[in-house]
């Protein structure tokens, strides 16, 4: 039968638990860096779909409504990101979206060496066709009418 030293525990425990520490916090770090990235992600493509409501109101009233939208969704789900910058240019043709941000961790391990941003940082962009809902539904008759020549030539192969 082996007899254990006392305090051999202690010892062992110190000098692990540094590590276990330093894995959990980087552990939860990087679920909170995903997690807010859904968020930016999410909020990018709810902002751009914004745009597709608006038909005859100038660049500048649907520039604010999808800043308006995408901010609102940022501040209400974001957690722990500084620095967050919006830029939304709408066009004609295109509605183009980019957020910039990064995220607030500690200096040990911001490891700032391995990128311009750091390993935190975010850089989330969409970019999108703006589409009238009446060119849609004139486009959806001449798919009805190809479809229909479709089907017409599925029936004469078919007899």
């Amino acid at each position: 039968m082996q007899r254990y030293r006392k305090g051999s525990f202690t010892i062992e425990i110190t000098i692990l638990m540094p590590f276990i520490l330093t894995i959990i916090i980087i552990i939860s770090f990087f679920t909170l860096y995903v997690y807010n990235r859904n968020i930016m992600k999410n909020a990018v493509e709810r902002g751009v779909r914004q745009c597709f409501y608006y038909e005859n109101e100038s660049n500048e009233e649907i520039q604010k409504a999808c800043e308006d939208v995408i901010l609102a969704d940022l501040e209400q789900h974001m957690v722990g990101v500084d620095e967050v910058e919006l830029e939304v240019m709408v066009t004609v043709n295109k509605v183009k979206v980019i957020i910039t941000g990064k995220l607030d961790v500690p200096e040990v391990i911001e490891l700032e060496n391995i990128s311009t941003e750091g390993i935190w940082g975010y850089d989330i962009r969409a970019e999108e066709n703006r589409v009238n809902p009446a060119e849609i539904l004139r486009d959806g008759k001449q798919i009805r009418d190809i479809f229909q020549k479709i089907g017409e030539g599925n029936e004469k192969d078919g007899n």
